[in-house]
């Protein structure tokens, strides 16, 4: 025997079919804006790194407030196997902050930037130019 999806409702009532579809459509919406509002990133000028998520300005850290750039693998995500370590591109505006997990940034030093290749060499050439005070650790 098999069952379908459109097996489950079978004997239901219409208002219990209609009842469940809004409820799971809601979630599914709020969920899906959740998602999106939650993904953060980071605007490079002249002055400084903007940290922003979809509706506002998480942070603002200006060049000069940075004292050391490094890159880091720190947890990042965990799972019932196991935590796994992404790689970060950490900013620190104090000697003696330490990076304790990665994710996202949420109004506390040090700053992340998720790491690649293309984000390093961007941050890394704008740090050069005009962060004269940032010890830069490859």
């Amino acid at each position: 025997m098999v069952l379908s999806f459109a097996s489950i409702f079978e004997g239901m009532g219409l208002v219990f079919k209609i009842t469940w579809l809004v409820i799971f459509g809601l979630l599914f919406l709020l969920m899906f804006f959740g998602t999106l509002i939650s993904i953060q990133f980071a605007i490079l000028t002249e002055k400084g790194i903007q940290f922003k998520i979809c509706c506002f300005t998480l942070a603002y850290v200006q060049w000069d407030n940075i004292v050391k750039i490094d890159c880091q693998r720190l947890e990042s995500l965990y799972s019932p196997l196991g935590k796994i370590k992404l790689s970060w591109i950490i900013l620190y505006t104090e000697v003696n902050q330490i990076p304790k997990e990665g994710g996202g940034n949420w109004k506390k030093p040090p700053w992340l930037i998720h790491y690649t290749k293309k984000n390093w060499r961007i941050v890394n050439e704008y740090a050069r130019k005009f962060a004269n005070c940032a010890q830069i650790i490859v």
